[in-house]
């Protein structure tokens, strides 16, 4: 007689509840994350657990289902949709058995124990747990300390989360224009994590011996990177959606409304400490790095907008910016005010931009009537604002 499988979401990024369970099935529950005051509701989507049967038994087939999926915050999101599997959660594929039934709003897949895939890990998406980040930032200050060091490579806390885990940035470049990229403000959106890491891959050379070709030396030369590798490392370890520890949606912290005040230490203190490094360098230019499931990435581009405090004190950074232009399909508004767009049918994943000035030498602050305009929107590439 076949025995149930053990079903655990106890780990780094785990969220699900069982509700009913035998041999054959197993009926689960997405737990939401805690109530965001802002929005009035308590999100969900993002799941991950392990099922472990026996490895010396014979092969079980087992159907989950996630029985809640209809009540999640993107329903759309799973229409397409095909759960990722890992058996050591590294490596990662998709159950192409997976369906979701709009009628009873039930997700389902079925899944085959046996042998070297007795025990899985099931996840909404590929999961990149704390202490990968914690050996990435490891090799970054490891490098900072060789003598082969990238000029201006700095590695550093800019603060501490709600539950005291450090909020690290990594620096590099000696260029005079800032560019910030932070990641992973929603800690569900796990691809913005792994593009954090090739994006220093490709900055420090991390697994080239130190090598970078001429493009990143250039860029390096042109530009201070600040990189932000995960925004929101509470609600990461904790398997939410959207929102940090305190149930903060980061992505809504940036600045106060007319009855909210954002951020603040007691609810956003990653925002707080973020915000702080942003006026004590500048910023001419920012990434703010999401990840989305298909059906949604065709939604309307939204513009964005820094607080108006940082945008004010940009204007005294335009001479530097005198003569720029961003790569095909960018388009950002004038220097300054902190407002891109995007092109209204992006794809799934876009080319990382990196603005370049036309020339070497900063000159001096054209005038309004000769100041380059803004290049033309391009449906190949886009930022995304959420």
């Amino acid at each position: 007689m076949a025995r149930m499988v053990s079903i655990s979401s106890a780990f780094d990024g785990g969220n699900i509840q069982v509700e009913c369970q035998t041999a054959e099935a197993v009926q689960l529950k997405i737990k939401p994350d805690p109530y965001t005051e802002l929005e009035k509701k308590a999100h969900m989507q993002s799941f991950a657990f392990k099922a472990t049967a026996d490895s010396t038994s014979p092969e079980q087939k087992v159907m989950y289902e996630i029985i809640n999926a209809k009540d999640v915050s993107f329903p759309d999101a799973w229409e397409g949709t095909t759960v990722c599997y890992s058996t050591d959660s590294e490596t990662w594929q998709r159950v192409s058995s997976t369906s979701f039934d709009r009628a009873s709003g039930v997700l389902r897949w079925e899944w085959t124990h046996a042998g070297a895939e007795s025990s899985v890990f099931f996840a909404y998406f590929d999961l990149y747990p704390h202490e990968r980040q914690l050996r990435l930032v490891a090799r970054c200050a490891v490098m900072a300390a060789g003598a082969q060091a990238p000029a201006g490579l700095r590695v550093r806390s800019l603060g501490q989360t709600l539950e005291g885990r450090e909020l690290d940035c990594i620096s590099v470049g000696t260029g005079p224009l800032q560019a910030w990229a932070i990641h992973r403000q929603h800690p569900g959106e796990s691809q913005a994590s792994f593009f954090a890491e090739g994006l220093l891959d490709r900055l420090l050379g991390l697994r080239a011996a130190s090598v970078t070709d001429g493009l990143v030396q250039r860029a390096l030369r042109l530009f201070t990177f600040h990189i932000v590798p995960n925004m929101n490392p509470d609600g990461s370890v904790r398997g939410y959606l959207r929102v940090n520890a305190g149930g903060a949606n980061l992505n809504r912290e940036w600045a106060p409304t007319a009855d909210y005040a954002a951020p603040t230490a007691e609810r956003s203190p990653e925002v707080l400490h973020t915000l702080a490094a942003l006026h004590a360098t500048g910023v001419d230019l920012f990434i703010d790095v999401h990840g989305e499931s298909p059906p949604l990435a065709g939604r309307p581009p939204q513009p964005a907008l820094l607080p108006s405090s940082l945008r004010a004190s940009q204007a005294t950074r335009r001479s530097r910016l005198a003569s720029w232009r961003v790569p095909r399909g960018w388009a950002c508004g004038d220097r300054g005010t902190g407002r891109c767009t995007a092109p209204s049918s992006p794809p799934m994943v876009a080319p990382t931009p990196i603005c370049r000035r036309a020339s070497d030498t900063i000159r001096s602050q054209p005038s309004a009537a000769t100041r380059p305009s803004a290049p033309t929107t391009s449906p190949r590439h886009s930022t995304r604002w959420r």
